[in-house]
């Protein structure tokens, strides 16, 4: 049986748990080698800082919204907010339409970074949900290089009435 140099061979196991006193000192270097990469990545704290993932980080903003129809909204309210770890983008983004007049269509949100391409298919995908009426679950749609995303529903189609309340929240990956 090979066996790795880098690691020291299993000890036996018995009813009584591990009988080698080596293998547990090997787990505490494991564990001490990750807090130290930890630390260099995300500060002294070993760890993410506390509060470091909270709404209090989010840096408000406000997307411009475009029915890809035509026409225009006679009444709707809009909000994003956004928060940048690397190259990911933690994203919230919220509109009531309070009246959607003359809009028809899918709509577009734009970002707050440019999107990069992921692996493979180059379209990124954040999950959304229309909240005011139908409940209808939502697919925000982000290409390569994408400086908006096309908000659909989950069968690709493009409700759009009054009283529709779309929350999407997610994570997509900009370019660096």
């Amino acid at each position: 049986m090979a066996t790795n140099p880098l690691l020291p061979p299993v000890p036996p196991v018995t009813a009584a748990g591990f009988q080698d006193p080596v293998w547990p000192k090997w787990l505490d270097l494991i564990r001490q080698r990750v807090n130290s990469l930890l630390s260099a990545v995300f500060g002294a704290s070993g760890g993410v800082p506390a509060g470091s993932i909270s709404h209090d980080n989010y840096t408000q903003y406000t997307p411009v919204v475009v029915a890809t129809g035509g026409g225009t909204f006679t009444s709707a309210v809009v909000t994003g907010a956004w928060m940048r770890i690397g190259n990911f983008v933690f994203l919230q983004l919220t509109l009531n339409v309070v009246n959607v007049g003359t809009a028809v269509g899918p709509l577009t949100f734009s970002l707050p970074f440019m999107a990069n391409g992921s692996p493979g298919s180059g379209l990124q995908v954040v999950p959304g949900r229309e909240n005011g009426s139908t409940g209808s679950m939502m697919q925000f749609l982000i290409g390569v290089n994408g400086t908006v995303g096309l908000l659909r529903t989950y069968d690709n189609l493009a409700p759009l009435a009054s009283g529709y309340n779309y929350q999407i929240s997610g994570m997509y990956t900009a370019v660096s």
